[in-house]
């Protein structure tokens, strides 16, 4: 066996480190001489610890704990204490297909599907029977809140259940005055029931 270089801890304390800048700057391994692959960088000084970077950051340090500076493939498990910063660089936001996240969304995702394909699925096999689907729960019962709101190409407010659990197509949450309104017509192909019918001009 071949070691271009070899450490022998005399401890399996974690108290002190191994290698060490003596400058007190941080330690760079590189595969070349002008090819720095791994930064251990000195950080605030601190006993929290230094920062690690993976890539080249000759112009400036990593400004996280670790940083990747390129592409990252995990083939484990990938677990996060509190949240994700997603692509768009804004803390605790998560873009998918997207480096420009919505500023009042947590999370967007983004795409351009060919025909018959959908952006999203969700999937429940079914293997118990009281499986359930999406539960969507919004703590305001402001009556121009949009607890869900879905707008196409044609229709801005295609169809919008409010803060007060009032439904309504094609008009905005504030404006619906029963559980169910429709602003246009309605075609209904089946049977309609009733309690109480009233016709207005």
């Amino acid at each position: 066996q071949f070691y271009a270089l070899k450490v022998t801890r005399s401890s399996s304390s974690f108290t002190g480190p191994d290698i060490w800048d003596g400058n007190s700057h941080g330690v760079v391994v590189g595969a070349n001489n002008n090819q720095p692959t791994l930064v251990v960088h000195h950080g605030d000084e601190s006993a929290h610890g230094g920062q690690v970077g993976i890539g080249d950051f000759r112009a400036s340090g990593p400004e996280a704990k670790f940083v990747v500076s390129g592409d990252a493939s995990i083939t484990g498990e990938l677990k996060v204490a509190t949240h994700v910063s997603g692509i768009s660089g804004y803390f605790g936001k998560v873009g998918i297909g997207t480096a420009a996240i919505y500023q009042s969304s947590l999370l967007e995702v983004k795409g351009d599907t060919t025909n018959g394909q959908f952006l999203a699925k969700f999937t429940n096999d079914g293997s118990q029977s009281e499986d359930n689907g999406i539960l969507i729960d919004v703590g305001t019962a402001g009556r121009s809140a949009n607890a869900v709101k879905v707008t196409t190409g044609g229709r801005s407010n295609a169809f919008i259940i409010n803060g007060e659990g009032r439904a309504g197509l094609g008009l905005t949450a504030s404006n619906m005055e029963a559980i169910f309104t429709v602003n246009g017509d309605a075609s209904i192909t089946g049977q309609l029931s009733v309690e109480s019918l009233h016709v207005h001009d």
